[in-house]
């Protein structure tokens, strides 16, 4: 039998590029949307999850 593997909906690099973007602006870019969001933002107005918040980064 074939083991599923879990795959991340977010890469590491990822998450540590818009947790730098959170520190030094306050506020992270939607990579859909381009729509500058608030780092707590649950998702964008474009509906693209946000992955800090997802993985409770903050």
């Amino acid at each position: 039998m074939k083991q599923m593997e879990s795959k991340p909906k977010a890469k590491v690099k990822d998450l540590q590029h818009f947790l730098k973007e959170a520190y030094k602006h306050g506020t992270i870019t939607c990579p859909e949307c381009f729509n500058r969001i608030e780092p707590d933002a649950k998702k964008c107005s474009c509906d693209w999850k946000n992955p800090l918040r997802q993985f409770g980064l903050i």
